[in-house]
C-alpha cells in the first residue's frame, strides 16, 4: 500500500470527504514509462536522473494548470480537497539528491534542477505553493522491496534494499523539516503489514479531521 495506491483508491472509490469533493493528482508513471526515462535510471546511464527529473517537472506543472482551468472552466464553488501523489519539495530533496549520489545526476545538472523548481513553484496554483496538510505513508526498506518485486516494473528491478534505506532515511529527513512550518500539519502513518483499506481509511480520516471545517 504506497501513496499511488491510495490516491488511486481516493479518487475512484471515495470521491467525498463529507461535503467537500476529492480532485486527485497522480504521479506521472506513464509519461516516464513511455519517455524511457525510467529505464535508463535503472541502467545508470550519465544524465538520466537530470532527464527523469525534468520530464517530472513538466509533467507536474501541465497537471496542475490543466486542474486550475477544469476548476475554473466547471465553475466548482464546492468545498474542495486536492490530493496529491508527489510534490516539487519531494523531487528535490529525495529523488534529485538521490540521482546526484548514484552518479545519475552531475552537480551543475543538478543546480540547473534546483533553480528551476523555485521558479516552476512560483508560477504554480496556490494549492501547489501553499500546501495544509504532508501525509508520510511510511514503510520500511524491506516493506518497499517487496512491494516492488511484487508489482513487478521491469524499471525498478535493480533497486536493491541499501539504495532504499537511503530513501527512507531522505524521506524521514524531509518530514522532520517539513514539521518545523507553522502552516503545515505534517503526519505519518505507518503501513508495513497493514491492509490496504486501514491505511486508505486512516487517510481518510486525517483528510475529514484537517478539512472537518469546510467538510
Amino acid at each position: 500500500m504506497g501513496k499511488s495506491t491510495v490516491v488511486e483508491a481516493l479518487e475512484s472509490r471515495v470521491k467525498m470527504v463529507g461535503k467537500c469533493h476529492i480532485m486527485c493528482i497522480r504521479e506521472p508513471v506513464e509519461a516516464m514509462r513511455k519517455s524511457g526515462a525510467l529505464q535508463s535510471v535503472g541502467d545508470s546511464i550519465s544524465s538520466s536522473g537530470y532527464d527523469l527529473q525534468m520530464l517530472v517537472l513538466s509533467e507536474r506543472m501541465s497537471t496542475y494548470w490543466q486542474m486550475q482551468a477544469q476548476i475554473r472552466r466547471y465553475g466548482i464553488d464546492k468545498p474542495l480537497v486536492i490530493v496529491s501523489d508527489g510534490h516539487l519539495e519531494l523531487d528535490q530533496w529525495i529523488f534529485a539528491e538521490e540521482h546526484v549520489d548514484a552518479g545519475r545526476m552531475s552537480l551543475n545538472e543538478y543546480d540547473l534542477y534546483k533553480s528551476a523548481v523555485p521558479f516552476m513553484l512560483a508560477q504554480s496554483p496556490q494549492f501547489i505553493r501553499s500546501p495544509n496538510l504532508y501525509i508520510y505513508l511510511h514503510a520500511s526498506p524491506d516493506e518497499l522491496l517487496r512491494r516492488i518485486r511484487e508489482r513487478a516494473r521491469c524499471e525498478e528491478q535493480s533497486l536493491n534494499v541499501d539504495a532504499l534505506r537511503h530513501v527512507v532515511s531522505a524521506c524521514d529527513a524531509l518530514t522532520t523539516r517539513l514539521a518545523a512550518i507553522p502552516t503545515l500539519d505534517v503526519v505519518t502513518v505507518r503501513t508495513d503489514g497493514i491492509s490496504c483499506d486501514c491505511v486508505l481509511s486512516s487517510v481518510q480520516d486525517i483528510i475529514y479531521e484537517e478539512f472537518s471545517k469546510e467538510c
